[in-house]
């Protein structure tokens, strides 16, 4: 998959930004978007189809990134690793400790 050239090319403009429009959530990073799309394409290959995505595909892709990025929020809320507050959205200080045990 690293010589496919849709691949490449998606990944550059991802990370040239040209997507971040799109990402707007919370853990929704390019990274994470990148990710959906090299699954959407391992999907295609082994199923046989070709290593390239449609513009409808890709909006997939946003569309999946942000269902992710959206459970992963309603987990560290749940979790109370978050707190929404009149500043937006916080990290609580049990948040800050497992992420400091992390280490």
């Amino acid at each position: 998959m690293n010589d496919n050239t849709f691949l490449i090319k998606i990944a550059q403009k991802i990370k040239d930004g040209d997507y971040d429009e799109f990402l707007i959530i919370p853990f929704q990073s390019q990274k994470l978007f990148l990710t959906t799309i090299k699954h959407k394409i391992l999907k295609r290959v082994e199923k046989g189809g070709l290593p390239v995505l449609t513009d409808n595909e890709i909006k997939e892709c946003i569309d999946e990134s942000q269902n992710i990025a959206l459970d992963l929020l309603k987990l560290y809320f749940e979790s109370g690793f978050l707190i929404k507050n009149e500043n937006g959205i916080e990290l609580t200080e049990l948040g800050h400790n497992a992420i400091k045990n992390l280490k």
